[in-house]
């Protein structure tokens, strides 16, 4: 039963990235290119009718999702990003099996930290990914240190809007853009996980 299990969590995971090959394409397509050059969003900017927003929001955390090369992401890569300022391991009870655990990783770097958890040996099912600096590009043009209305203007209004925040929900998974001084300060990804 368990093997079935995450089987079919892998199963679902292939599908959702495949499904996403076509947002994904154009997120990479507008990332800024590393001679810091500004390349405009792949689509113009079209009038918001409320799926335009969620539609939006998947294909920048697709987008993430296929910084990684794949997903479920290998523990290896992950390691490979840059040099680890921290890595850290936990476990919980799964509550679904008794005497199982469910693995948590938690990688530190400078201006990036990924966590998520494993339902696989070394292959990390992603649960968020935070970027604090303009190092780690987002696509769609997007970085911290853009302003505000430079999200609005790629992205279309957010789906809830407090002060020093802007918050984006997709079908599956959501962004946070934080705000300070009317610039991005963070960018929050939060991957639906099951």
């Amino acid at each position: 039963m368990n093997l079935l299990r995450s089987s079919c969590h892998l199963i679902l995971h292939a599908c959702r990235l495949a499904l996403a090959g076509f947002i994904a394409a154009s997120c990479l397509s507008a990332t800024a290119p590393a001679d810091g050059a500004t390349v405009a969003p792949s689509s113009p900017v079209a009038e918001d009718d409320g799926r335009r927003r969620a539609d939006e929001s998947d294909g920048l955390t697709q987008g993430m999702l296929a910084f990684f090369g794949t997903h479920p992401v290998p523990l290896s890569i992950i390691r490979g990003l840059a040099p680890r300022l921290a890595e850290t391991k936990s476990f919980e009870p799964n509550p679904h099996v008794e005497n199982t655990t469910f693995t948590f990783y938690r990688f530190d770097f400078d201006g990036l930290v990924v966590t998520g958890m494993t339902f696989a040996p070394e292959l990390l099912t992603l649960s968020s990914v935070t970027v604090t600096t303009p190092a780690w590009p987002i696509g769609h043009g997007l970085h911290v240190g853009v302003s505000e209305q430079a999200v609005i203007d790629a992205l279309g209004p957010p789906t809830d809007k407090e002060v020093g925040m802007l918050h984006y929900d997709g079908v599956s998974d959501s962004m946070t853009f934080r705000i300070r001084a009317q610039r991005v300060t963070q960018v929050e990804f939060d991957f639906y996980v099951d």
